[in-house]
């Protein structure tokens, strides 16, 4: 009867999944193993951590954040100075080429004045004449233009005459020389319009009045008349309107 029974309980009890128990040991390894491998890291992290903390050993953190903020200030005050010394230094770049365009400027005026003083003197010894007063514009500054764009300097700061309309020097074909300005005002003295600013002087051959050369021919003093009573811009538009009919 025992007997019996136990073969009926046997019969009765469920039978056990040993593929289960299996998987569920597996899983528990694995997640054994991840928290090992965490673990070795975070210890890992600790050290290195610790390893570093060793470096403030000894500081006060109050006193560290108060040397970081006067390292911040310190820091925005460069930084400021920085700013103002390149304001101060565009500045002062700024008016060193303002006063070196100042100084090119006088240098321009003086060269200018040198050119004008030259041509001035050149002009009366070759016999320019001298206007009246009340003249609005004089001879001299009828023909000045004329010859300051003919001057410039050359290689060595002085003054020469360049040929008309060309970017060489004029020479003098009497001398082989550069031109000079006396020179220059000379050839003016010749010329047909210019030669209006000029004290008419005589000429030993040829039939025609020429400006500034004194015809002996009777018929010519009525017209050196007229050139005498005419102002520098009447003089100056009468011989261009003569030489635009010729």
């Amino acid at each position: 009867m025992e007997e019996s029974i136990n073969s009926e309980q046997e019969q009765q009890q469920p039978d056990v999944d040993i593929t289960a128990d299996q998987d569920t040991q597996d899983r528990e390894d694995d997640i054994h193993v991840g928290y090992k491998k965490v673990m070795r890291k975070l210890r890992k992290e600790i050290n290195d951590l610790n390893e570093k903390l060793k470096a403030f050993d000894g500081i006060d953190p109050e006193e560290y954040r108060a040397y970081v903020s006067q390292a911040e200030e310190a820091e925005k005050k460069r930084q400021k100075t920085m700013e103002e010394q390149a304001k101060i230094i565009a500045s002062e770049r700024d008016r060193s080429s303002s006063l070196a365009s100042q100084v090119k400027n006088l240098e321009n005026q003086i060269d200018q004045m040198q050119k004008q003083s030259m041509v001035s003197q050149a002009f009366y010894d070759a016999g320019g004449k001298k206007s009246a007063k009340s003249a609005s514009t004089s001879f001299l500054e009828l023909v000045m233009p004329h010859a300051i764009r003919r001057i410039t300097r050359d290689e060595d700061g002085n003054l020469v005459v360049m040929e008309e309309g060309g970017s060489l020097v004029e020479i003098d074909k009497k001398t082989g020389k550069p031109m000079t300005v006396r020179a220059l005002m000379e050839q003016y003295a010749k010329d047909p319009v210019l030669g209006m600013a000029f004290e008419p002087r005589s000429q030993a051959s040829g039939s025609g009045f020429s400006p500034g050369v004194k015809s002996s021919a009777p018929n010519r003093v009525s017209v050196e008349k007229l050139f005498s009573e005419m102002t520098a811009e009447e003089m100056m538009d009468y011989a261009i309107k003569q030489r635009s009919n010729s």
